[in-house]
């Protein structure tokens, strides 16, 4: 394995980044980010075509309000199965 080291000249610091092979045989780093970008590009195209096509049935602030509703769902739904929304609470609690 082998260790790329850059220096930055502002910070006189040095940082290690390892550079090992990717473990995950499905997708590189750049097909990942690849794939998570057009799926929030077709995530901003559906919210569009939601919003007008509900836009002469429903006043604004409720497709707002109502866009705003399942944007939190879908966040907490994603934070839970990436395990990032973790509450830890001290024995006196």
């Amino acid at each position: 394995m082998r260790r790329l080291f850059l220096y930055a000249s502002f910070l006189g610091e040095k940082i290690t980044a390892q550079s090992a092979k990717n473990t995950d045989p499905f997708m590189t780093d750049n097909q990942r980010g690849a794939t998570l970008m057009m799926l929030s590009m077709a995530a901003f195209v559906l919210n569009d075509t939601f919003v007008k096509l509900l836009g002469g049935h429903i006043p604004l602030f409720e497709i707002l309000f109502l866009r705003g509703i399942v944007a939190t769902v879908a966040l907490v739904i994603m934070c839970w199965y990436l395990q990032a929304l973790k509450f830890q609470h001290s024995a006196q609690d």
